[in-house]
């Protein structure tokens, strides 16, 4: 008996701890498109090295992926590439990378996605700015 309660508690506790999303840090709480980074889950499946949760591998790295999707969308300034990978991942899976995405449409509200396309857009190799409060 005392087996199957140590058993049960440790899977209700690893459960607990996958399930469970983590906490936006200090630092980040005030900005808007770090929360929904987090809210969202994106911080289980992508590598971002400002962010100490954000350790996926599961999906590309996202530190200077502002300039990367300028790359690959250089008219919309990467925009629309942005938009599309999360409203869409599956339309363009690039190399070395499975699509394992869901889609976010219907999930952000327009003004989140453009929050979210936003911030996406300015990340560089080692950080994420901070917002400036008003």
């Amino acid at each position: 008996m005392i087996i199957l309660i140590v058993g049960a508690a440790f899977f209700y506790s690893a459960y607990t701890k996958k399930t469970t999303a983590p906490e936006v840090p200090l630092e980040f709480q005030d900005n808007h498109a770090v929360n929904l980074f987090y809210e969202q889950g994106c911080v289980t499946c992508h590598w971002v090295s400002a962010l100490p949760d954000a350790r996926g591998k599961l999906g590309p790295g996202l530190d200077n992926v502002g300039d990367r999707a300028r790359t690959y969308d250089p008219e919309n300034n990467g925009e629309t590439y942005l938009r599309e990978s999360i409203l869409e991942p599956a339309k363009v899976v690039r190399r070395g990378f499975i699509n394992g995405m869901p889609s976010f449409e219907g999930k952000l509200t327009e003004q989140e996605l453009t929050v979210l396309v936003s911030w996406l857009q300015s990340l560089k190799k080692s950080g994420v700015e901070r917002e400036e409060k008003s």
